[in-house]
């Protein structure tokens, strides 16, 4: 259960001395005693009440007499009773009171509960929005996505359209006969003309040549060049000439490196992360990429990679909410199938906030592999307390 749920956000009666942790503000009136107190702590929430005052009503202990020995009362009942003891009947309340002010206020919502309907399934207070269309990542060097949407503008549905460029759009475009493309070179306007490629070339170039008055860095006047068929290959112009860069690997994007195009390695990130916890001396936990409380049994918080990777890089944060603890050495590992553990940094400070960050890792992992964080914990003098431990693992390919 999330910490911050047992706050309590409106006024409440209490036995005794209030003791529960409540936000800035909040009232609680002692039915033992009839003392009204106030939560004053400011930021966020806190236990330390004071009294604001008393007599709200007068408890059956202080009544001379209540609760004592004695016979059984009887004759007509007087004060805030009417009728004949044994049994009065209570006369209704003469004061007036205001609800925030003498009593507690009234609250003015509640939370939602129950299933949720329309756009939502589950059940509150934490339902899930309904599956509208299909999921994935649409379009690509050959297509484009073309996407569907409801009379609310929601994504319904997404196809992928193939990309053709034809003789018959360019026709419509620049004309049926020649293409005319007019630029301007060191201040002078001029027209590219070119011949239209037939139907079928496989690369759709045009044979081009420049008028006078129209220079463009150093353009060949023959613009149509031959490359072999390569699928999946690409043209590009290195300011001389046009050349061809053949297909990369599957997993790779093109990047440019100066001013020429090269595959390169995608680079992705893991999330890892904990709820707040306060660390034990000498324990080794265990987190993975769940909003979950650490674990001190190895293979519980596994994050399983679903292709060949390479880690790359990580980087955690260890924030104490509380107190930050004493200066001793605490490790974090990055542990493969539960066998190897991969050093991510050492750091021993005396501060609430500790950052562990490696950019020089190279662990090679296969579709299947597992992994885990590892934290091992020393022997604090003064321990660390509302722990919160987030960060990312960086993934090459």
């Amino acid at each position: 259960m999330d910490f911050f749920e047992n706050i309590i956000t409106e006024d409440y009666l209490c036995s005794g001395y209030p003791s529960f942790p409540a936000k800035a503000g909040v009232r609680a009136l002692d039915i033992t005693t009839g003392i009204l107190y106030i939560q004053k702590r400011s930021i966020p929430f806190g236990t330390t009440y004071d009294p604001i005052g008393k007599r709200y009503y007068v408890p059956l202990s202080a009544v001379s007499g209540g609760g004592g020995g004695g016979g059984t009362p009887s004759g007509p009942a007087g004060g805030d009773l009417s009728g004949m003891y044994p049994n009065p009947d209570v006369v209704n309340d003469s004061h007036t009171h205001t609800p925030g002010v003498s009593i507690p206020a009234y609250p003015t919502s509640l939370p939602p509960s129950g299933p949720a309907s329309g756009d939502l399934s589950g059940n509150y207070p934490n339902p899930t929005l309904i599956l509208l269309g299909p999921s994935g990542i649409y379009g690509s060097a050959s297509a484009i996505p073309q996407f569907t949407k409801d009379s609310a503008g929601r994504v319904v549905g997404v196809i992928e359209v193939p990309i053709e460029i034809t003789n018959a759009m360019l026709d419509a475009k620049f004309g049926a006969n020649d293409w005319t493309i007019i630029g301007r070179s060191g201040g002078t306007w001029g027209a590219i003309v070119g011949s239209q490629p037939a139907d079928g070339d496989p690369y759709m170039l045009p044979t081009i040549t420049f008028d006078d008055g129209f220079y463009w860095n150093n353009f060949k006047s023959i613009f149509k060049q031959s490359f072999p068929a390569t699928e999946g290959a690409i043209l590009y112009g290195d300011g001389s000439e046009w050349l061809l860069l053949p297909p990369g690997s599957v997993g790779q994007v093109l990047k440019i490196s100066g001013d020429v195009p090269v595959w390169g390695n995608v680079l992705s990130q893991i999330n890892i992360m904990c709820i707040g916890y306060n660390p034990t001396d000498g324990q080794t936990v265990y987190i993975g990429s769940a909003p979950v409380a650490p674990t001190t049994v190895a293979t519980q918080r596994r994050i399983i990679m679903n292709r060949s990777v390479t880690i790359v890089a990580a980087m955690v944060s260890m924030f104490a909410a509380a107190v930050g603890g004493t200066a001793e050495n605490i490790s974090i590992y990055i542990r493969v199938n539960n066998t190897t553990d991969h050093l991510i940094q050492t750091v021993g400070v005396a501060a609430n906030q500790r950052t562990f960050s490696n950019t020089g890792l190279s662990i090679g992992l296969v579709a299947g592999d597992y992994i885990e964080i590892k934290i091992v914990q020393p022997t604090w003098v003064t321990n660390p307390t509302s722990v919160l431990v987030s960060g990312y693992i960086t993934l090459q390919g």
